[in-house]
């Protein structure tokens, strides 16, 4: 009786439906419609979104979050640096959508990263961001 299909429309314990398509389109969609389960000022969840980040992101975004990190200091194309216009008007449900199918270079981070700590890494880039506008202090 073990490992049976699940019945249909039904939802895992612990899973989030995420319904979108991984187009651009969607990840726009994404930012307008889904909110980050976190609020800013959730010390326990920045500091696990700190870990994630350095863990998984700090390798090509850099520690910073401007895009300098080891891998695009060899060869490798630099992301965008989360300190530019556009990455601060970028909405956390689009980030979430990135973080989760990829986009351009990046791959999809879905299966090393679980959901909340998605979101939580998205945290973190905001603290980031805050820090590098002199709003923060780190």
């Amino acid at each position: 009786m073990t490992l049976q299909k699940p019945p249909a429309a039904t939802i895992a314990r612990g899973q989030i439906p995420f319904h979108y398509r991984p187009t651009p389109e969607d990840a726009i969609r994404a930012g307008k419609e889904v909110p980050n389960p976190f609020q800013a000022d959730d010390a326990k969840a920045r500091k696990r979104g700190q870990w994630v980040y350095t863990q998984y992101c700090a390798v090509c975004h850099g520690l910073e979050g401007k895009g300098d990190g080891p891998v695009a200091q060899r060869g490798v194309p630099p992301p965008p640096s989360f300190l530019a216009e556009k990455a601060l008007a970028m909405k956390d449900g689009q980030m979430f959508h990135i973080l989760t199918y990829g986009q351009e270079n990046m791959a999809s981070y879905a299966g090393q990263i679980e959901p909340l700590d998605r979101w939580r890494a998205i945290l973190h880039v905001r603290s980031l961001q805050k820090q590098a506008n002199g709003k923060e202090k780190p």
